[in-house]
């Protein structure tokens, strides 16, 4: 899903599903909110090596006690997550209903209204959309809003 949304706007090389992933990486797990730069950079590196070391360098003023090594295998181990989930192909159906409790702001990624669930599901998909991001959903207030949805769920 991850390099799927990027082949209508840019042919999708090894260096461009490189570079969105690490970027994905800098954006959801290191807070970093201006790739510009960074994804010029990483693009125009020659190797997957060289594009973890751009980016090692690129926040370890960020992140002063996290070693270089350790940013470089996180980002790759985030990459190597999405690449696994993007040519993913379930084999079966799931044979039950299914609630899929999603973040506003997840509007942007364009993705199906369920996220595709209804292709691998047999039964209903039921989509609530509550308001945040992929990270703060979960999080305070927005934590007892999904309680709330997901107990009323199991009780139906």
């Amino acid at each position: 899903m991850f390099t799927r949304r990027y082949t209508e706007t840019q042919e999708l090389t090894e260096a461009v599903r490189e570079t969105e992933g690490l970027c994905s990486f800098m954006e959801r797990n290191l807070f970093v909110t201006d790739l510009v730069q960074a994804k010029s950079l990483l693009l125009e590196a020659p190797s997957m090596d060289a594009r973890l070391e751009i980016m090692a360098e690129s926040v370890s003023t960020l992140y002063p006690s996290t070693s270089a090594h350790e940013i470089k295998m996180a980002g790759l181990a985030h990459y190597k997550k999405l690449s696994a989930a993007d040519i993913y192909s379930p084999t079966d159906k799931l044979i039950n209903q299914v609630l899929l409790v999603k973040a506003e702001a997840s509007k942007e990624l364009n993705l199906p209204h369920d996220y595709g669930l209804g292709e691998v599901c047999t039964g209903k998909v039921e989509v609530e959309t509550v308001p945040g991001n992929h990270y703060n959903f979960v999080i305070g207030e927005n934590a007892q809003n999904v309680a709330d949805i997901v107990q009323k769920w199991i009780k139906l």
